[in-house]
């Protein structure tokens, strides 16, 4: 287990100065990117899946983002409660792989999405993503323990919201599934 306080040159868990600057931009990357995606993938996108390319009414579409809501947040309370009680969170690597992971996971089912046809398969492909919307979240939001020294932590989360927002306008206006 690697912990930032085992590293060589740190200071109560702080990350060494040279990681410090390349810790915050891959934190701010990983969730400003992470925003983007739920806002315009996730939000806009499943909608558009849901109505135009499956069929679903209105009602039906909103039944399955409301599942993907629920899902995500118990997904995202379980394995938060998993890695507090395994020790997860104190292990750089491990989340570093699970995060990883979860990118990859969101990658595959962004690509599959466009060929999901049928009111079943969009359900299942709607739990999918809200198993990995579950992990993602307690997994990157833990990742600032390890990657953003506390004193850098308000200006992180400035950077996130800047480039959230400042990248909005390009997600607004007719969106479809398929680009």
């Amino acid at each position: 287990m690697v912990a930032v306080s085992d590293i060589p040159g740190t200071d109560q868990g702080e990350a060494p100065r040279g990681a410090t600057a390349v810790g915050i931009l891959v934190f701010v990357a990983l969730m400003a990117a992470g925003y983007a995606y739920n806002v315009t993938f996730v939000q806009l996108g499943v909608t558009d899946l849901g109505r135009r390319l499956v069929g679903l009414d209105d009602a039906q579409v909103a039944g399955a983002m409301a599942m993907l809501a629920i899902v995500t947040a118990v997904v995202a309370v379980a394995v938060g409660s998993w890695m507090g009680r395994a020790g997860v969170g104190r292990d750089l690597v491990r989340m570093l792989r699970i995060a990883t992971g979860v990118v990859a996971g969101q990658m595959v089912l962004t690509v599959l999405a466009p060929l999901v046809a049928s009111e079943g398969v969009f359900l299942a492909w709607v739990l999918l993503t809200a198993l990995a919307l579950g992990v993602g979240v307690p997994v990157t939001f833990s990742l600032a323990v390890h990657l953003v020294p506390v004193r850098r932590r308000g200006l992180a989360a400035a950077g996130v919201t800047a480039i959230a927002y400042a990248f909005a306008p390009l997600g607004s206006g007719d969106w479809t599934i398929e680009p």
